[in-house]
Formats: C-alpha cells, structure tokens, sequence
C-alpha cells in the first residue's frame, strides 16, 4: 500500500511516548512531536502546490546530533494523524481512519491496527522496545480479548497472573455486559494487538469523559507500573492511579483542575511529571506548569523559565514532549519550520544554547547526492585537464624566428 494514496484531510493531535496529549487544532497547519530518550521527531502539515492540497513532512534528530534530518522515506500523503508515539527510535502514527504505521529513519510499513479501526483513549510506549500500550472502549477490549483467549497462547514475555486475577470468559462477559461504559488496557506486542492482562479498568473509570471532544486521558510507563491520569468531565480535577503488580491502586488527585489544551505525563529521569498549560490573564497565552509525583502524592513544581522570568506559549500553537533528560516543548515558527526548545524538568529553565528549527523540507531522493559528485567530479578534472594542456603549450620551445 501505497501511503500518498490516502485520501488528502487533516492532521489533529499526536501522542507521545510515555505520554498522549493533544495538538494545535485551531492551526492552518497543524503539527505534533513525540520524543524517546534516543529520537526526537517532529511531523507537520505543508502546502504543497503541485499536488494542489497540502502534505505531511517529517523531521527527526538522534540525542547524538545538533540538527534534525527529513527522513529517507520521503513526504506523506496528508492524513488525520490522530496519535503518535516513539518506541526506542521508531515513530508510530495512528490515522483517524484507524490505519496504523511505523516509521524510521530510513523506512515505513503498515502495522496492525484495532479491531474496526477503533481509536484508543490514550497510548503510550512501553520500556520495552517496539511495545506499545493503550487505553481502548470495553467493546475493543472485549474483542482483544476474545481474538486473544481463543487464539494462540500469549507472548513468553507477557506477565502471568495469579489464577485470582485471571478472568474467566464467562465471568468476563458478564462483567461487561453490567459496565457499558468500560475500558480496558492493552497491548502491541510481537506485531498484533492484545490485551495487557485480562482485566478491565476498574469502575472509576467508567464513562471518562463521555464523548471524545471531552475526553482527557493520559498515559505514560516506567519499568515496573502503567500509569494513568484522566479528568471525569471538563473542569474536574485531573486524577492518577497506577497498574502496578497487576492490580490498579485507588485514584488520587493532581491538583489540577484547570483547563488543559495542551499537556501530557511522562517518565523523565525515574521522575514522573505532568506537564500541562496553565492560563494567564491572555487568553491567547499560557504558562507551562511542571508537576511531579514524589512516590506519595503530586507536588506543584516550576514553571518553565528563561533567567528567571515565567515563559508564556500560545496553548493552540503547542506540542510537548521529551527527549533524552529534558522536556521538549515545539512551536510553529514559519510554513515548513517548527521552533524546538529543551528545558530542565527540575527547574524548568530553558537550556541555552539549544533552540533548534526542524525544516518540514522534502527528503533528497536516492542517489540524488551521488549523481551530483559525480557530475561534479567529471568537472573538476576537466578543469584539471585543460590546465595541463594550457602550461604544455606555454612550455613548448618555439622556431627560432632569427
């Protein structure tokens, strides 16, 4: 399948790794970012006037590098991006048609999507490399669950629980059909969606959000636990609760119950953090507020600041994210630029020294760069060429005239 036959619409929000949040809606070119702790990638919308609509155009930048590169595999064709993640080096993409990719430097492919291209609540990558995790309707999951219960055994990586914990199908059945409004975890694993543990969410859960315009979930991984933060409805507080040992401890607030047009939880150096906007007197404007979780309870922590001095974004012009110990915040800046800062998860002080502009530039074709030394080395030696035959004929003894 070919991605620039895709039907031409646009790109909306993106998720992260360890994290899902949303992106510029209210742009006329909307972009998205999502980090690793190897990747940094940036995805935006462009114009593109031979083909009479507009495109998708990719930049990335390893933790090793200074600058960010198009990747090989060349433009998209403009699809709704509803989510990305990066897992390791790769970025994952996730249309609003249900289509799922998986992008590298060098190279792309379709991967496998959920059942009736359904869109999760929220994903994240797992620690392992090329494992995902989502937070998908009770329907879905039940589906997972039946595909995985009557299919082949699950991965020798998967965690087993007890037989306490393990869901008999029939009890499962019935469970779901008194919960309507539940949803589950699951996971991409060894190339397929399956469910995580065969366990739904528990009831605090149910109905989050009720439709998808209101709906805010986030979630992020480390080592050990999953790690889930949600608002019941637009301007409640925003909640945490943690899957650890295969059971979900109770929810606890944030502390946050502002609005949130941009914002997301992440695992930066064993620390995990919630990253979220905070409203100013502008409504145009908005703060970035770091929170962290100390092992007991959220503590509100710094704003992110340069010399001292709180640092205000446009909230409908914002992508955050992380890259390797420090949160990366992008902006649109231009057509085809997206402004990239990093900054100190501790402090919040924007590290100097290391803007970057992510050009949306077209990728060089294959064997672009060697066609031209080549022509440019047949050049030069017929320079050289000339030159030689030019001071030979200015050395050669001439008749003596006399």
């Amino acid at each position: 399948m070919d991605m620039r036959a895709r039907a031409r619409i646009v790109i909306g929000t993106v998720s992260l790794l360890a994290m899902g949040l949303p992106t510029a809606r209210g742009q006329t070119d909307p972009f998205g970012m999502a980090g690793s702790q190897e990747v940094l990638w940036v995805v935006g919308q462009v114009a593109a006037p031979q083909q009479d609509g507009m495109i998708l155009r990719f930049a990335w930048r390893g933790h090793t590098e200074s600058t960010f590169h198009p990747p090989q595999f060349g433009d998209a064709a403009v699809g709704e991006v509803e989510r990305l993640v990066v897992s390791g080096t790769a970025l994952y993409l996730l249309y609003s048609d249900g289509s799922h990719w998986r992008h590298t430097s060098s190279g792309q492919q379709v991967v496998d999507t959920f059942p009736g291209h359904h869109q999760p609540m929220a994903w994240a990558a797992s620690t392992r490399e090329d494992t995902l995790i989502a937070v998908v309707a009770g329907s879905v999951f039940a589906q997972l669950h039946a595909g995985h219960s009557a299919g082949a055994s699950p991965p020798a990586t998967a965690p087993v629980e007890n037989a306490e914990a393990v869901v008999s199908k029939s009890t499962f059945a019935e469970t779901l059909g008194q919960r309507p409004d539940a949803a589950g975890l699951t996971r991409y694993e060894r190339g397929s969606w399956q469910p995580a543990e065969d366990r739904l969410i528990p009831t605090w859960f149910d109905g989050v959000g009720g439709d998808d315009g209101n709906r805010q979930v986030w979630l992020t991984a480390e080592r050990d636990a999953v790690h889930l933060l949600y608002r019941l409805e637009p301007g409640s507080e925003v909640m945490h609760a943690v899957r650890r040992n295969s059971a979900w401890s109770e929810p606890i607030s944030t502390g946050v119950s502002t609005p949130i047009p941009t914002g997301g939880a992440m695992v930066v150096n064993k620390r995990l953090l919630f990253v979220h906007t905070v409203p100013t007197s502008d409504p145009d404007s908005a703060h970035l507020h770091i929170r962290h979780h100390d092992g007991q309870a959220w503590q509100a922590g710094p704003i992110l600041n340069q010399d001292g001095r709180n640092q205000t974004f446009d909230p409908e012009n914002l992508a955050v994210s992380w890259f390797g110990q420090n949160i990366a915040v992008a902006e649109r800046s231009g057509p085809e630029a997206i402004k990239v800062t990093l900054w100190r998860p501790d402090t919040g002080e924007l590290l100097a020294g290391d803007e970057q502009i992510a050009r949306l530039i077209p990728a060089p074709r294959p064997g672009a760069g060697e066609g031209l030394a080549h022509w440019l080395f047949i050049a030069t030696m017929a320079l050289i060429l000339l030159a030689g035959m030019r001071r030979r004929r200015a050395n050669r003894p001439r008749p003596d005239d006399s």
